[in-house]
Parts: C-alpha cells; sequence; structure tokens
C-alpha cells in the first residue's frame, strides 16, 4: 500500500506545477498509509480479542470513537503547553 502511494506520490510531485521533492513525498505517502496501517491493525487486534464479530466490532467502534475524539481535541487546541 505504501509503495503505491509512494510511487504516485513522487510522480506527481515531479511536476513542475507542483514541485515537491522526493524525500518530502515520500514522507506524505507514509502519513497518508499509517492511519489505514493502524486501524488495520486494531481490527486484527480486537478480532482476536473477541469471542463474536459483534463483540469485536464493538471493540473497534470503541477505539475509532475514543481516537476520534482525541482528534477533535488536538484539532481545538487544548493542549496543554508548558
Amino acid at each position: 500500500m505504501w509503495a503505491l502511494t509512494a510511487l504516485l506520490t513522487v510522480l506527481t510531485g515531479l511536476d513542475s506545477s507542483v514541485g515537491i521533492a522526493a524525500g518530502p513525498a515520500l514522507y506524505f505517502a507514509l502519513a497518508m498509509v499509517a492511519t489505514a496501517v493502524m486501524f488495520l491493525a486494531v481490527g486484527a487486534l480486537t478480532s482476536q480479542l473477541a469471542a463474536t464479530r459483534r463483540q469485536a466490532a464493538a471493540y473497534a467502534a470503541w477505539f475509532l470513537g475514543v481516537s476520534y475524539a482525541v482528534r477533535m481535541i488536538a484539532d481545538a487546541g487544548w493542549a496543554c503547553t508548558a
């Protein structure tokens, strides 16, 4: 998944109107794919922890909801700065 995304990002970055170097394009591809990989791992973990498919879906939904709440708090700027 990362290799295809990286290839497309680097090729798009080479366009003169975009002008993104290969290094930053590869990092951007990693950032795009990391979330999908993390939630795939959560799905695999919940499928091993739960006895039924319904329970695994509930665990994964709970994790998704908590992740969304953390993202909302972070976007709102409530982070403590010292």
